[in-house]
């Protein structure tokens, strides 16, 4: 009955039972009796908590009283695989968190622990897709739960809060890309934990990888360590909180989409360490304004980002793909040199209509036709390939790097050892013969204009 006085080690989960119906696992101290509080405090396991269910006094002097809270779990609506994995049908609360008061919550989903006698080991892939608006938090059971599969919410939830358990193992790729309303990541810690959520953000057990930025957290070097060295995909998708300026020095890594839309985002400055950003890592952050330091850039990974106006790359940038800057359109010159290779893809640099100054410079240069895109405003362009040379790809329309800038004025393409070769698609050489620094002939003699698409127009020396 409600009136019993119950005493309980906290680190004697088998003695933990339910204080009223049987399936309670989930327990939370506060000190505070009007708070709710998801800061999970079994480490005191040495003491041995005793009182009602307004307060449970602790045997540790130093803490007088503490006030419980806790959950049971519902198994209606909850159905699972072979693989001991659940999924929810319903739209809105299950199960039950009981406050101060002693009132049921509605806006608690309490994942089971056992169905059918069978204990709960992990969420399948979209296990919450049809949750609604009415739903706030998250909580899952201890155990042997251990699995979380991709894309867990529907587009429809509001879940602020999600509580993980200390002996989560394995969390799926976008699992949280559409928790559009979540604040806070909190996880039952304990020695073998294998995440970690400092200041409510996701990361690994080391504090090295972030796994998921709360959308509705402002991010900061409070919330994105300068530690850090990997973000993993979607990890920081649609964060548009705040305006924030981050120095990731250590970074290494960066997987596809894990800033995509964060519109958070002010500027980042990267260190030397950065060697790859993936695809669609900064598509469309449309507040981001400069990043420095960046390596090999994979395709569209700053597509869209129309406020970027100042970007650098360091020595890792070997190559840079297709569609790699679309529609920056406020960038208005771009500089990349190395001491290895470089390698520039078929608009990479596409509908950049401020971009007018490029120059390359790398032992080994190999530039694609129509880096520029179609129609572009470039009006001096360098390539000095200082070590073996430079190679253009010639389409079978007879288009190459700059063919589409209408505008150019100076060019300047140099090499120490010489061996500046066109080449067709289909793999044939073509003689580079050279006249002075600026204008070149088609093994034919006839001579390349940048204003037209074809080797017929000469627009004469500089």
């Amino acid at each position: 009955d409600d009136n019993t006085n119950y005493a309980f080690n906290i680190n004697d989960s088998a003695n933990a039972n339910s204080l009223r119906r049987g399936n309670a696992e989930f327990y939370y101290f506060s000190s505070n009796n009007n708070t709710l509080d998801f800061s999970d405090l079994r480490y005191d396991v040495e003491n041995t908590y005793y009182g009602g269910l307004g307060g449970l006094l602790c045997s540790d002097a130093t803490r007088s009283t503490l006030y419980a809270r806790y959950a049971e779990y519902s198994t209606e609506n909850w159905t699972m695989n072979q693989s001991s994995l659940v999924s929810y049908s319903g739209t809105g609360a299950s199960g039950t968190f009981y406050g101060f008061d002693e009132n049921d919550s509605t806006n608690f989903v309490v994942v089971p622990k056992k169905i059918n006698y069978t204990v709960v080991k992990g969420l399948q892939d979209s296990a919450f897709e049809n949750l609604g608006s009415s739903v706030s938090y998250i909580l899952f059971p201890g155990g042997e739960f251990k699995k979380i599969g991709s894309t867990m919410l529907g587009t429809s939830n509001a879940v602020t809060k999600i509580q993980l358990p200390s002996g989560i193992s394995e969390i799926a790729s976008a699992t949280f890309l559409n928790a559009s309303e979540l604040t806070d990541f909190i996880l039952n810690k304990s020695a073998e934990s294998t995440f970690s959520t400092p200041n409510g953000v996701l990361y690994n057990r080391e504090k090295t990888t972030i796994y998921a930025h709360p959308r509705k957290k402002a991010m900061s070097n409070e919330t994105i360590f300068e530690s850090t060295t990997f973000i993993e995909e979607y990890a920081c998708f649609e964060c548009d909180e705040g305006m924030a300026e981050l120095s990731l020095p250590n970074i290494s890594e960066i997987k596809d989409s894990a800033f995509r839309s964060a519109d958070g985002l002010k500027s980042v400055i990267f260190g030397n360490a950065l060697q790859n950003v993936a695809q669609y890592a900064f598509y469309s952050c449309s507040k981001l304004l400069t990043v420095e330091n960046i390596g090999v850039v994979n395709e569209y990974s700053f597509a869209n980002c129309n406020q970027l106006s100042y970007v650098t790359f360091n020595n890792y940038c070997i190559s840079i793909s297709s569609y790699a800057f679309e529609s920056c359109v406020n960038i208005t010159d771009i500089e990349v040199i190395n001491e290895t290779s470089l390698d520039v893809a078929s608009y990479a640099f596409n509908n950049m209509s401020m971009l007018t100054d490029v120059k390359f410079q790398s032992p080994k240069i190999n530039l694609k036709h129509y880096i520029f895109g179609e129609n572009a405003n470039v009006k001096n362009f360098t390539a000095f390939a200082n070590g073996y040379g430079l190679s253009l790809n010639v389409g079978y329309d007879k288009v190459f790097a700059l063919s589409g800038c209408t505008k150019l004025v100076n060019i300047h393409i140099d090499s120490l050892n010489g061996g500046h070769v066109l080449k067709h698609n289909d793999g044939d050489e073509v003689e580079f013969k050279w006249f002075s620094d600026f204008v070149w002939y088609y093994s034919t003699d006839e001579v390349f204009s940048p204003s037209m698409t074809y080797w017929d127009y000469d627009f004469g020396t500089h």
